[in-house]
């Protein structure tokens, strides 16, 4: 597994559910202000969500300024946050961004006092009168424009991105079983994603543990991710090969998953989950920037914000979930060098 794969997917989720904080202060020269944003749409989400803030810039500590709450956040009557859609040229919806307190922030250097992330909102007009529904599905087919105002500096920050799609499955069905127990590296193969260009799996590796004389399992997972894979367009319809090496995997298990006598694991418990997660090229090219193996001396600043810093664009993420695997897979995991005496 490199590391460029893990960090593609807690990047996902880190900007995903935007509940922690960049714990990195980026001291400017000159003051200039400097939204930061945060933001990965998805069209299989029905609640939507996106993460800004500002840079900021004092005299004094700036350890000791990132605890205040107006060092980092904007007033919230002070901007005007809209989300418009396009299909063909044309806008089809507005959306409003509105503060949301309910999300818990990570503890870090910075204040999680009065914390909040914007949600969307879309504005419908019912019987003449504006209605804003927080729940709703994004059009796969339209471009998403997001413009912040600050009404007391009129400095104006926008961004657009176009949806990712789904993938298309060709080796996981419900018949299908996974093999890990042959010479050759078990397959995932789907097809690439309108939109996409980054891709990441991970391999949910599920099992239960039942205490002597109980009925009843606790639920226990390990998860296992796979090398990135980059189509070589965003047009979708790519064939991508996902490969897992059953020595390694068996081997990376009996690291994670340490024996037990005083429980007992059963063979017929253990499926296990797929978990697809896509960015588009300006994700990708984020990730690359900002990556944590980049050992240049100047790492660019990458950004598709006007006037801003961050990112927004879109993803895409879904699961198969509860695949078994195959008869000489089970054996291997019963009697295999590697997880000899953890299952039974």
């Amino acid at each position: 597994m490199k590391k460029s794969s893990l960090y593609f997917l807690a990047l996902i989720c880190i900007i995903a559910f935007s509940t922690s904080c960049d714990n990195t202060l980026d001291i400017l020269d000159d003051y200039k202000e400097t939204p930061i944003v945060y933001g990965l749409l998805n069209k299989n989400d029905s609640a939507h969500f996106i993460r800004i803030q500002k840079g900021f810039l004092g005299e004094g500590n700036a350890l000791i300024m990132a605890q205040y709450h107006d060092s980092i956040y904007y007033d919230t009557a002070a901007i005007d946050v809209h989300m418009y859609s396009q299909i063909n040229g044309v806008a089809t919806d507005t959306i409003i961004l509105l503060p949301n307190y309910s999300k818990i922030k990570d503890e870090g250097l910075f204040t999680d006092e009065k914390h909040h992330l914007y949600q969307l909102y879309l504005q419908e007009r019912i019987n003449g009168a504006i209605n804003l529904k927080p729940f709703f599905k994004l059009k796969a087919d339209a471009k998403y424009k997001l413009e912040i105002k600050n009404q007391q500096t009129n400095l104006i920050t926008n961004a657009t991105t176009e949806l990712v799609e789904s993938i298309s499955q060709l080796s996981l069905f419900p018949s299908s079983k996974i093999n890990l127990a042959s010479d050759y590296p078990y397959n995932v193969k789907i097809g690439s994603a309108k939109n996409g260009k980054v891709y990441g799996l991970i391999m949910r590796f599920k099992y239960k543990e039942f205490k002597p004389g109980a009925i009843v399992g606790t639920d226990k997972y390990v998860d296992y991710s796979i090398d990135n894979l980059l189509s070589t367009t965003t047009n979708g319809g790519q064939i991508l090969t996902f490969l897992i090496d059953g020595p390694s995997f068996f081997g990376y298990l009996k690291e994670r998953i340490p024996k037990d006598n005083t429980v007992t694991r059963p063979i017929s418990y253990v499926a296990a989950d797929f978990i697809f997660t896509v960015g588009t090229q300006d994700l990708y090219n984020y990730i690359q920037v900002n990556a944590p193996a980049n050992t240049v001396n100047y790492i660019p600043e990458y950004t598709n914000l006007s006037n801003g810093k961050g990112i927004f664009t879109s993803r895409w993420s879904s699961t198969v979930s509860n695949m078994k695997f195959n008869t000489p897979s089970q054996d291997s995991l019963l009697n295999g060098k590697y997880t000899v005496g953890i299952f039974n």
